[in-house]
Parts: structure tokens; C-alpha cells; sequence
């Protein structure tokens, strides 16, 4: 009884807290062209709009996809609909939007967004363009009740087991501890919490930055840096080359001691290439899945001087490989941000007997064909075995 009432209680607290939404707005269908100067229209139907930032992606029949959230970039709104920072074109680079701003009446974008190859997009086009968002600012006026954070986390966590999650949430309700920072520790984060871990290493930093709700309690973020040996030389195909030696062993860990894998929001990497490895060529970055030691391509990390940056929704172990030309073979290799209907030839599939280089599409082909071909194979002997039970049969007759 008392356990509801405080759930109550606190669920009353967040809906008076002052707050503005933080729902995502699309954009409306009937309002989504906008005009470029050197690529003609430009169709915003699959960017979404929130309070902190836009996503998703903007197509131009001349020049493809522009990406709102690459890693190293972002377009950022700041609540009210000013809008800064740049979105990525796979032909047309970065794509400055600080002259940019969103009518938070009308959700209409105004003024006009610059590139170097993109020219000028313009959202004010006479009769030409027109686009517009459902998102709205909405602020609540209601003026919180007097609550002492230590008294009330103390009687919840005094309930029983529930008590440290909703400890966790009054501590999240009143702005402690959102944020967790880890140097050279494992990053340990509640549900609510995000984290950022940052590890040092002779070639520089690595940077995990995890957000908030994507595990379901207490979890351990740690980085193991794992040098190439004898032990573990098998990994590397013979047409490859590690970077600075070093695989990144990279884990998480619930309270409970059982591994996470898998999470329901990206989680951003950063690993050092070093400084004495800027301008090297031809270099790519991988994961391993360990159930059939293949080496499967990230296509969207971003390389820049002596880091590079992706995303994933799983960890494992990553690993840096510098590749030769013979390996590369006659595929035009980019370095560029991978967007959504690119129809590039990113993916290397080496001849060595070791470790084989696939691309994630390809990781996924094949592991529905091997689904085909184990079902086809179950189905031959079952043949073979009902054929050899009638011959047995008829020989005994």
C-alpha cells in the first residue's frame, strides 16, 4: 500500500515538474520540398523533429541522401525552434543549418540552409517551397509541490526490493546523477542514467558515450584493449594489416553478472587511429561475430585524423584494418558516411584461409542462406532414411 502510494506520488511530481515536450514531430506530407541552388528539390519527408535535435533523412533526386545525425555532426534545435549544426549529403558534404529557424506555431521552416556543393536550400522559395512539422513547443505552468528528495528516496528505498529503482528515479526527477562520467573505471549506469567511459591508450582516447534508458538495470561498461599476439594472430586475414595492434574488447555487464549484447538505442565509439597514422589510406573498421569469426564491416564510421567514430546497437570486439590494394581488388572503396539506397562496393571479402571480411548486408545473406541450405539438407536425409526403412522392410519379407 504504501509502495503505490509512492509510485503515485512521484508519477504526480514528474507531470508538474515544467517540462516541454520531448515527442518527436514528422514532417507533414502535403509540406516537405525545399529548393537547392545547385540540386533542384529537396523532399524533408523522413526528417523527424524533437525538442534537442532533427533526424532521419532528406532526399534529392540529383544528389541523394542528406543524413541529420551523422556521428561528428547533427543538426540541433534549441527548443525553440533555432535551428544549428550541420547534416551530411553523401554527394554534397556538410550542410551548414544556423540560418535555419522553425515556426513554433505553424511548424513551418524559414530561411535557408548553405554548403559548399550544395549551394543554398531554400525554405522560402516563392510558391516553390514549403515545409512543415507538426512539432510544437507545449510548456507546463504548474508549480511543483516542496518535496525533500532525501526523505522521499529514503522511504522508497526502505520498501523492499524494489526500492533502488525508485530511488534512482527521484534522484533523475531532481536533476542528481543523470549524467555519469568513468575515466579508466568501467562506466556503472541505472536505467535513467547515460554515461560517457573514457579510456586512455598510447594512441589516445576512447570514448563510449552510452544514453539513458537502453538497460533495464545496474550495468557495467567496460573497454578491454586486447594486443595482437601469437594466441590471437589467427584473427587477422593475410591481405590485412591492425591497426596499432590492438583489438577493443568492448562489454557490458548487468548486476547480475549476465552479458548485454544487444540495445534498443545506438551507443556512439570513438577509437584512436594515432596521430603518426593520419592520411593513411584504405582504412576500415570491423566487428566480430564471434559465432562464426567473421569480420563484418561498419560502412558508416566516420574516419577523421586520428580517430574514427560509428554507432552500434550491439558490442563486441572491434578492430581497425589497414587493407592493400590487392585485397580492395578493382571496388571503389569510400570513406564517406553511408546513407540509406547507397549502391556502393564497400564490402571486401577476403580469400584467406584464417578470418573472412564480410560487409553487413552480406553477414545477413548469408546467414539466411545457411538457413536454406541446412533446411534443404534436414529434408534430403529424412529422404535417404524413410528410402532405407522401406528396402530394410522388403528385404525382411
Amino acid at each position: 500500500m504504501v509502495k503505490n502510494r509512492l509510485v503515485i506520488l512521484i508519477i504526480l511530481i514528474f507531470f508538474l515538474l515544467p517540462k516541454s515536450s520531448v515527442l518527436a514531430g514528422t514532417i507533414l506530407s502535403s509540406y516537405k520540398y525545399a529548393w537547392s541552388s545547385n540540386s533542384g528539390y529537396i523532399n524533408f519527408e523522413n526528417v523527424l523533429v524533437d525538442d534537442n535535435s532533427l533526424s532521419g533523412y532528406a532526399w534529392s533526386e540529383n544528389a541523394g541522401w542528406i543524413k541529420f545525425d551523422p556521428a561528428q555532426g547533427g543538426v540541433i534545435n534549441d527548443g525553440h525552434g533555432n535551428l544549428s549544426g550541420y547534416a551530411w549529403g553523401e554527394s554534397l558534404g556538410w550542410i551548414n543549418f544556423s540560418s535555419t529557424t522553425i515556426n513554433v506555431s505553424t511548424g513551418r521552416l524559414h530561411g535557408s540552409a548553405t554548403g559548399d556543393l550544395v549551394g543554398t536550400i531554400n525554405f522560402d522559395y516563392p510558391n516553390y517551397c514549403d515545409v512543415r512539422t507538426d512539432w510544437r513547443i507545449f510548456i507546463a505552468t504548474s508549480t511543483p509541490p516542496v518535496v525533500n528528495p532525501t526523505s522521499v528516496s529514503g522511504s522508497v528505498s526502505s520498501g523492499g526490493s524494489g526500492g533502488g529503482f525508485y530511488s534512482t528515479m527521484m534522484m533523475n526527477l531532481f536533476g542528481k546523477n543523470v549524467h555519469i562520467d568513468s575515466h579508466n573505471d568501467p562506466l556503472i549506469i541505472s536505467p535513467l542514467q547515460s554515461g560517457t567511459l573514457n579510456k586512455d591508450t598510447d594512441n589516445g582516447q576512447i570514448l563510449v558515450d552510452v544514453p539513458a534508458g537502453i538497460v533495464a538495470d545496474d550495468t557495467a561498461f567496460t573497454v578491454e584493449v586486447k594486443m595482437l599476439d601469437d594466441k590471437i594472430n589467427f584473427l587477422i586475414g593475410d591481405d590485412k594489416k591492425l591497426i596499432n595492434n590492438s583489438f577493443y574488447d568492448i562489454t557490458a555487464v548487468n548486476k547480475d553478472g549476465i552479458a548485454v549484447h544487444n540495445f534498443s538505442k545506438p551507443i556512439t565509439i570513438t577509437l584512436p587511429i594515432g596521430k603518426d597514422k593520419i592520411g593513411l589510406k584504405n582504412l576500415r573498421l570491423y566487428w566480430l561475430n564471434e559465432k562464426n569469426w567473421k569480420w563484418v564491416l561498419i560502412p558508416d564510421a566516420v574516419f577523421s585524423n586520428d580517430k574514427v567514430v560509428f554507432k552500434v546497437s550491439h558490442l563486441t570486439r572491434f578492430a581497425i584494418f589497414s587493407e592493400n590494394n590487392e585485397s580492395i581488388g578493382k571496388k571503389k572503396v569510400s570513406q564517406s558516411i553511408s546513407l540509406p539506397g547507397e549502391k556502393k562496393d564497400l564490402y571486401i571479402n577476403s580469400t584467406s584461409s584464417k578470418v573472412k571480411f564480410v560487409s553487413s548486408q552480406d553477414f545477413e545473406n548469408k546467414k539466411e542462406s545457411s538457413k536454406s541450405k541446412s533446411g534443404v539438407l534436414a529434408l534430403l536425409a529424412l529422404v535417404l532414411i524413410v528410402f532405407v526403412t522401406i528396402v530394410r522392410r522388403k528385404k525382411i519379407k
